[in-house]
């Protein structure tokens, strides 16, 4: 699934996160560093302007971050 999201958006990594029980977790990936999915495989994360994926939940939508590794604010 993660690697076909991947492929679908030319992108050189992709995560999947599944929205259960009033939080987005962990479910699927490709290309990613295991030690990133190491951490987020055990979190939760809820919409808002605190984690990628609460940003990303935020907008409704699939978004490309450019800067997600500088965690730059700005970014959608």
């Amino acid at each position: 699934m993660a690697n076909a999201a991947a492929g679908l958006c030319r992108a050189d990594e992709a995560a999947v996160f599944v929205f259960k029980d009033g939080a987005y977790r962990w479910a699927a990936s490709a290309h990613i560093a295991s030690t990133y999915v190491d951490v987020v495989k055990g979190e939760t994360f809820i919409p808002g302007n605190d984690s990628l994926v609460g940003r990303t939940a935020l907008r409704g939508t699939v978004v490309q971050i450019e800067n997600a590794r500088r965690g730059d604010a700005s970014a959608p």
